[in-house]
């Protein structure tokens, strides 16, 4: 992972199993986490779920015996607060009933009022060790209402209870599977920031700890290679900071899984690995900047700015092959999608000149 170019790790961490016993803790499998993120130079963000049977009804949702939750959050604080500083509270909090994953997916969906005020709660925890560190809000699923297990206006009650004071981050998941309402990932982190804007919360970053694309089913290595440019500019295009891919490791004991895996069980590089890698690489660095306008109909392209140069990636949307121009005072390089072409384009006028068609490709010009 370190290889392909991620610099956070989604680090779970179930308080159902960790205090089985009330007052007893078991930080082994956390303990080796952080270990190695560390030697990694890797960040954790730590997503606290599941409550233990003694503290709450289903531990997917609400907790009965907050001040046990309060209690492990002093625990928990204590032991990782100088290696964690951003912290989830639950995953997906919007599903409405427990699931067949279990606590990780959470069933607060019926009670945004209560999410809302042990949000609270944990947010009140963190700042109070450390003001710095940032509080993300529960990662959403933010679809699949109409299987009837996500609760569509989640996320707006509880702003409506309050919540937008308790968190620093706002996090929604993106998969391909609702392409009438959210086409691509840039659209559902609008309809996200468009709410928070409803309730009068602003400055909010948006992060999104989970997307994916996968090869089986009706999917493929090549859908997933495309998704991986496309969908990823398209988050930081619409003001994500930090996307999250899920799931990037191979679980060969799961026959019936979505295989979004980049990494096999072995620990080496398959399906669309190397893809990522290229656009960790040639966005090292850089920060998304706006999108780049003096393309012909059919493209899209998007400049992203580093110190040293500016990236533009684009695509067409046709299988038209068009001419693009860059402006540009020194010879830029060309990179393709995965990586296997680079080559160097000359500057001829205060311009660069390539070919665009439907393969996504990379282009940097030094400043």
């Amino acid at each position: 992972a370190k290889d392909m170019g991620a610099q956070w790790v989604r680090v779970i961490v179930p308080w159902l199993e960790i205090e089985q016993t009330r007052g007893q803790y078991d930080w082994t499998p956390t303990d080796r986490i952080v270990t190695r993120l560390k030697e990694m130079h890797m960040k954790p963000l730590f997503t606290v779920f599941g409550a233990p049977s003694w503290a709450a009804v289903d531990s997917c949702g609400p907790m009965s015996d907050t001040a046990a939750f309060e209690g492990f959050l002093d625990v928990l604080i204590g032991r990782y607060g100088q290696d964690v500083s951003a912290w989830e509270f639950t995953n997906e909090p919007d599903g409405m009933y427990p699931y067949i994953w279990g606590a990780s997916a959470g069933c607060w969906g019926l009670h945004p009022d209560l999410y809302a005020e042990q949000l609270g709660i944990f947010y009140r925890k963190i700042k109070a060790a450390d003001p710095r560190d940032a509080v993300v809000f529960g990662g959403l699923a933010y679809d699949n209402w109409i299987d009837g297990h996500v609760a569509r206006n989640f996320f707006t009650e509880t702003l409506r209870y309050g919540a937008g004071q308790y968190f620093d981050i706002a996090n929604v998941h993106y998969y391909p599977i609702n392409p009438v309402e959210f086409p691509t990932m840039a659209s559902k982190i609008n309809e996200i920031r468009s709410t928070m804007e409803r309730f009068g919360v602003r400055g909010k970053r948006i992060w999104v700890t989970e997307t994916g694309m996968w090869v089986n089913l009706n999917g493929n290595v090549e859908r997933q290679r495309y998704f991986i440019v496309q969908e990823l500019t398209r988050g930081f295009s619409a003001g994500a900071d930090n996307l999250f891919w899920f799931e990037v490791r191979e679980v060969p004991t799961c026959d019936d899984c979505v295989h979004r895996w980049l990494i096999s069980d072995d620990h080496q590089p398959i399906n669309g690995y190397t893809t990522y890698q290229n656009m960790a690489r040639r966005l090292a660095g850089a920060h998304y900047k706006a999108p780049y306008r003096a393309v012909p109909p059919g493209i899209e392209a998007y400049q992203f700015d580093a110190p040293d140069r500016s990236i533009y990636t684009l695509w067409g949307t046709t299988d038209v092959t068009q001419t693009v121009t860059i402006p540009a005072s020194h010879d830029g390089i060309f990179t393709n999608r995965d990586g296997t072409i680079s080559r160097t384009l000359p500057v001829q006028d205060g311009h660069l000149s390539l070919e665009v068609g439907l393969l996504p490709v990379f282009v940097e010009v030094n400043r």
